[in-house]
């Protein structure tokens, strides 16, 4: 929902990407993230999108609008059992968390995205994971990604060419916060602040 919040005690809803597992802000380009398939809602009625990966404009709140998108058969190379499960920006680049289901076997990939022209993502790199993402977040120039029971980290100084550095480990984690003074990581056990040591 774009909801305006102007006046905190009255927020108005003003439209609508619905179905959407995450979205990330870019400037005036809202960045969605899912494999099931799109509805956007604006003042001009309703449209049904295919999932995978979608830049929308938002400069207008009351009319979002398509620019560009990388449907989930593009991103798994044919396969129809692929899902966009998390998204971050930085800069011009979308950071995606991939799974890609071919007969039994599940493989999952960091999908970096060049947004710079938003009508025509494209790929520019893929990194293979050994776990599923979870949730994706920047921090300064450093992209976290929350996988099961692992924090890892990407350095972005070359933001098409993430590189991955040492994680963090912690029994499970189901919701993060990543600010540059450190990452917010609870589960049922309560919260914890992740600070790393360094850029290593």
């Amino acid at each position: 929902m774009i909801v305006d919040v102007a006046n905190p005690r009255q927020p108005k809803l003003l439209g609508s990407v619905d179905r959407g597992l995450r979205v990330a802000l870019s400037g005036k380009r809202l960045l969605v993230a899912d494999g099931a398939g799109l509805i956007i809602t604006s003042n001009e009625g309703r449209e049904v999108l295919p999932g995978g990966f979608v830049v929308v404009d938002v400069a207008d709140p009351g009319n979002p609008r398509e620019l560009g998108r990388l449907d989930s058969e593009q991103l798994g190379e044919g396969e129809y059992g692929a899902n966009v499960e998390a998204v971050a920006a930085f800069g011009n680049y979308a950071y995606l968390g991939l799974s890609i289901l071919k007969g039994l076997k599940v493989s999952e990939f960091l999908v970096v995205v060049d947004v710079g022209d938003p009508r025509n993502p494209r790929e520019v790199a893929r990194v293979r994971l050994k776990k599923g993402i979870q949730d994706l977040g920047v921090a300064g120039k450093t992209l976290y990604a929350l996988a099961e029971a692992t924090i890892s980290r990407f350095d972005l100084t070359a933001p098409a060419k993430p590189e991955q550095l040492d994680p963090f480990r912690q029994g499970e984690i189901l919701r993060t916060v990543f600010t540059e003074s450190g990452t917010y990581a609870g589960n049922w056990e309560g919260l914890y602040l992740v600070r790393f040591g360094g850029p290593r």
